[in-house]
């Protein structure tokens, strides 16, 4: 008996087009999931109506609604497809060329998960997830290029996810090969392919907010605007 829930049972937290305009990848949560200390910190809970507002909560561990996961969405089809394995949990996902779907996961769902999270590669087909990059601290910001050739991510030592502040890195979905980024003292805050070689990105410069843009086959600054 099929256990996993719908989609119309969970909270949609990202929604992100492929490359070629055909599928939209989704990043839903069970309605138990934890939210980070950036956002208030808070645990969604389904209130049963039935009981008296007095009565107390159990803590069970980790239960089925803590859980989120990914799904996608087929234009031409109009259908929906979990594409997640279970027991890996997806904090942030983007595509990674058309076939596949790179994300920031772990392999529990409780906000404590996360600061132990890697990158994974899911592919579109099999649903199979292989790990590519473990970080030393924590990453977010997750983006990839157009072709699915290179990611790039933040790495930081952080409080709560979502406040990732610090280095900019690429790494090849190939082999994983990680190259940290020059920025010119900006803390990157977050990461977007303008195509398969601009990198554009924000971050923090002293007191400064900034935007750059970064030149990965010529690893090179194109610019920089604050």
């Amino acid at each position: 008996e099929e256990t996993r829930p719908r989609l119309d049972d969970l909270w949609i937290e990202y929604a992100h087009w492929s490359p070629d305009g055909r599928r939209i990848l989704i990043g839903a949560a069970c309605r138990g999931a934890d939210l980070s200390g950036y956002q208030g910190g808070y645990t969604f809970q389904r209130v049963d109506p039935a009981l008296p507002d007095w009565m107390p909560q159990v803590d069970i561990g980790i239960d089925d609604s803590q859980w989120r996961s990914l799904w996608v969405y087929d234009i031409a089809e109009g259908t929906f497809r979990r594409i997640s394995p279970d027991g890996m949990n997806p904090w942030e996902a983007c595509w990674a060329g058309n076939t596949q779907v790179a994300c920031i996961a772990s392999d529990g769902p409780h906000e404590n998960h996360w600061y132990r999270a890697d990158i994974r590669i899911v592919d579109l087909a099999s649903g199979r997830a292989r790990s590519l990059y473990r970080p030393k601290d924590q990453i977010g910001w997750l983006s990839a290029s157009p072709d699915g050739s290179r990611l790039a991510v933040v790495n930081s030592f952080s409080s709560d996810r979502h406040s990732t502040t610090g280095e900019l890195t690429v790494i090849s979905v190939a082999d994983g090969a990680e190259r940290r980024i020059e920025t010119g003292g900006i803390d990157a805050t977050f990461t977007h392919w303008q195509s398969d070689t601009d990198l554009l990105f924000a971050g923090i410069r002293s007191l400064e907010s900034a935007l750059a843009l970064y030149d990965a086959r010529n690893r090179a600054q194109n610019g920089w605007f604050v």
